[in-house]
C-alpha cells in the first residue's frame, strides 16, 4: 500500500472518529433510529471526507460536480454497510444498535476505498 493509502487511511480515521462520535450522539443520547442514524451519519462523514481529502490529499478545489461523483463512490460502502446491518438486526445479533452500527465499520472502509479513491484522483487529474 502506498502513500495515497497512508493519507486515505488518516483522513478516514479523522472521518470515522467523527462518525462514531455522531453515533454514539445520534444511537445513546437521542435514541434516533439506526437506520436513520445510519444515513445521517453517512451524509455527514462523506462530506466531511470529501472536504478533508479534496485538500490535503489530492490539492483539488471544490466543485459540486466533484463532490456528487465522490458522494456516488461511497454509494457501494454505503449498500454494503446498510445491508450487513440489516442482516445483523434480522438475526437479532445480541448487540445495540451503536455496536451493530460499529462492526459495518471496517468492511465499509475497504470498499470504500477501492471506489472513492478512484472519483478523487481522477478529479486530481483533470485539474492539471
Amino acid at each position: 500500500m502506498g502513500p495515497r493509502f497512508l493519507k486515505f487511511a488518516t483522513v478516514g480515521g479523522v472521518t470515522t472518529f467523527f462518525g462514531i462520535a455522531l453515533y454514539a450522539l445520534l444511537l445513546l443520547f437521542f435514541q434516533v433510529n439506526l437506520f436513520a442514524a445510519y444515513i445521517l451519519v453517512f451524509v455527514a462523514s462523506v462530506t466531511l471526507s470529501y472536504a478533508l481529502n479534496a485538500r490535503f490529499n489530492y490539492q483539488v478545489p471544490w466543485s459540486f460536480g466533484s463532490y456528487a461523483r465522490f458522494m456516488s463512490s461511497y454509494g457501494v460502502g454505503f449498500a454494503v454497510g446498510f445491508i450487513l446491518i440489516t442482516i445483523m438486526k434480522a438475526a437479532t445479533v445480541p448487540l445495540s444498535d451503536f455496536w451493530i452500527a460499529m462492526a459495518a465499520i471496517p468492511l465499509r472502509f475497504v470498499v470504500t476505498f477501492l471506489f472513492a479513491d478512484r472519483a478523487m484522483a481522477a478529479h486530481a487529474a483533470r485539474k492539471t
